[in-house]
């Protein structure tokens, strides 16, 4: 056997780890992701993220967009949530998704006249109430066996 042929043995067997180590990763932060606990953890890693965003905004086209997927994906599930956190919750991303779409339209037509429009002093207090009252939330749910994820087993 050449270095060639070892190498290329190695490479796929190398690959093949990779994918099952994703595939893997993949499937755990779906899980998590699926019970009340990780997607109240989820939101609050977008608000976090859109906080940050935030304090940074600047009005060039080069600029990022809010987080909004785990907003969009859990709505329909959250309801153990209360219904005024909902509310909050719901006006926060709406605001987000409509800074989304000026952002979206700066990019299309390559204009800045579209950020002009954005008022970001808006999102702030909505992204704070919503912070503060997932984790609220969360602390007063954190050991309720409802809410946590099911232990699996070896096999299952």
């Amino acid at each position: 056997m050449d270095l060639g042929e070892i190498l290329q043995k190695y490479i796929i067997v190398i690959v093949m780890v990779l994918l099952l180590a994703f595939n893997i990763f993949r499937k755990s932060r779906r899980g998590q992701q699926k019970t009340p606990l990780g997607a109240v953890g989820g939101l609050l890693v977008e608000i976090d993220y859109n906080q940050k965003l935030l304090a940074t905004f600047s009005y060039h086209r080069q600029i990022k967009k809010f987080e909004t997927g785990g907003w969009e994906r859990n709505k329909e599930k959250l309801d153990f949530l209360p219904q005024g956190l909902l509310t909050i919750l719901a006006d926060t991303f709406r605001l987000a998704a409509d800074f989304n779409e000026k952002i979206d339209m700066a990019m299309k037509y390559k204009s800045d006249s579209y950020l002009a429009s954005i008022d970001v002093r808006k999102m702030q207090p909505l992204l704070d109430k919503s912070r503060q009252r997932l984790e609220e939330w969360l602390q007063a749910n954190r050991q309720n066996p409802e809410y946590s994820p099911k232990r699996r087993g070896l096999f299952g």
